[in-house]
């Protein structure tokens, strides 16, 4: 009996992991004003509600993301000896690269954060460096999802974040470092 149950939750789980297709937009009437008139206004964040797998830890210097994303990888990585570098790469969702190079612009504004640097790439990317007095400077890399697969399905490109780092985060050192 005890087999047969962990056999059919493992199917079940299975079940659930399939990829769902890329849904389409579709026009959203807007909502009659008389008829909404007397509810309360909606405390939901739609970026968060777009968003996939949150970041496991804050980011420095209290950036925060003001466009629905999905966390993929975040590594302290030893760049020289006793120097470590702070590497992220998400997915943004439902956007496009400009639309999110304008956003991350505000975003690290907002944390102090000014921008040195905006190229565009001949492939679509925009490279972006930020300084700020007495952090160093963060490099992004937006990028168009191209030909590349991307995990989550409303996934319509990446963003590749590295800064200066003390080496340690919450989760304790950094791996291999």
């Amino acid at each position: 009996m005890k087999k047969l149950l962990v056999i059919l939750i493992a199917a079940l789980a299975l079940a659930g992991c399939g990829e769902k297709p890329r849904s389409e937009a579709t026009p959203v009437p807007a909502p009659d004003p008389e008829a909404t008139a007397d509810l309360p206004a909606s405390p939901v964040d739609p970026v968060a509600v777009l968003s996939g797998k949150p970041l496991p830890h804050a980011l420095a210097q209290g950036v925060s993301f003001s466009f629905p994303y999905h966390f993929l990888a975040r590594k302290i990585v030893e760049v020289a000896p006793g120097r470590y570098q702070d590497r992220l790469t998400i997915e943004f969702l439902d956007n496009d690269v400009e639309t999110v190079t304008e956003q991350l612009i505000g975003d690290m504004a907002k944390s102090g954060f000014r921008v040195s640097k905006n190229d565009l790439a001949e492939d679509g990317r925009r490279l972006l460096v930020f300084s700020k007095k007495g952090f160093g400077g963060v490099r992004i890399n937006v990028a168009p999802i191209g030909a590349r697969k991307l995990r989550h399905a409303e996934a319509d490109g990446t963003v590749y974040m590295v800064w200066p780092s003390d080496g340690l985060d919450a989760a304790g050192p950094p791996a291999g470092g």
